[in-house]
């Protein structure tokens, strides 16, 4: 018991002296920052009252320039601020504005990029054409006046939308603004039918007419 006192003793008074210097030093810190607060208060005073000018040793003062020498910049006048920020807003306009459209609006579905955006859009499995299938795809494009490269651009960007974790079904319709940057193919006279071209059927038929004339006048007189 003696011994275990004797040692409860030690460890408690060795605590007290802790706990008095762990005082002593949080008592030297708050004396040392009132210190400190005193000297900044002290210091704003006296650069509050005397601001003495620094120079600097070894170089020459430069010239002073009086600054009404110069002529300040006028501002615009307000007419002329309301014109500029009218031209400003009209360029700005043309860009965010809802009607204006980049490319050639598909306007029906008869559009030769919208059907082949959809027919595109049935055959793919998940982002992935197979090759048998672009080629139908392009020959197809190609039966609507498209070009090779277009063709191949249109499945590009439903391949693209399809990436993104859309539904094949819904590239379509999710890539219209796309698809209008591609250019319409322009119709080509030869290829329509002839019912519906009456000048180069009537041309047709009078150039038939000529030929057999001549024909029948060269049987008349190779006799």
């Amino acid at each position: 018991m003696t011994h275990w006192s004797e040692k409860h003793g030690i460890g408690w008074s060795e605590s007290v002296e802790r706990d008095d210097v762990r005082r002593e030093l949080y008592a030297q810190a708050e004396a040392r920052l009132a210190l400190a607060r005193r000297r900044l208060e002290e210091a704003r005073r006296q650069k509050g009252e005397s601001k003495p000018q620094l120079k600097l040793v070894g170089f020459d003062e430069e010239p002073s320039v009086d600054e009404s020498e110069f002529e300040k910049p006028k501002r615009p006048h307000s007419g002329k601020r309301r014109g500029w920020n009218q031209v400003h807003e009209e360029e700005l306009s043309s860009f965010t504005t809802p009607n204006h459209e980049i490319g050639e609006p598909i306007a029906e579905t008869t559009d030769p990029r919208w059907v082949l955006a959809v027919r595109t859009a049935a055959v793919m499995e998940g982002s992935v054409v197979r090759p048998e299938d672009r080629e139908k795809m392009i020959k197809m494009g190609k039966s609507f006046g498209m070009s090779g490269f277009d063709c191949n651009l249109v499945i590009a960007i439903l391949q693209d939308q399809a990436r993104r974790g859309n539904l094949p079904e819904y590239c379509p319709q999710l890539a219209h603004k796309q698809l209008q940057l591609i250019p319409l193919p322009r119709p080509n006279p030869l290829n329509q039918p002839i019912e519906m071209n009456r000048g180069m059927r009537n041309s047709l038929i009078i150039t038939g007419i000529l030929a057999l004339e001549v024909f029948v006048l060269w049987m008349m007189f190779a006799k």
